[in-house]
């Protein structure tokens, strides 16, 4: 990942145009949420990032993906129901 590419949390805070990114949560099941994620290739943040979103985004203590694709799932099914 570039130097200037931001984190992937500060990223969804932009892509859906999140005042902050302590705000992000309350917008999980928002479509604004559902397109950024969806619009973000699994491989552009590593699993450690993807993760993190996991667990901030949801609450999960302790999610477990072997690669980005399956936690950038987890976030997209959180999109539907919410999750927080």
């Amino acid at each position: 990942m570039a130097a200037d590419t931001p984190s992937l949390l500060d990223w969804l805070t932009e892509k859906t145009n999140c005042p902050y990114l302590s705000n992000l949560p309350e917008i999980v099941g928002s479509e604004a949420f559902r397109s950024a994620v969806k619009e973000t290739p699994p491989e552009r943040y590593p699993l450690a990032e993807w993760t993190e979103a996991v667990q901030y985004l949801c609450g999960e203590k302790n999610p477990c993906f072997t690669d980005p694709a399956g936690a950038k799932r987890r976030l997209i099914e959180a999109a539907g129901p919410r999750c927080v």
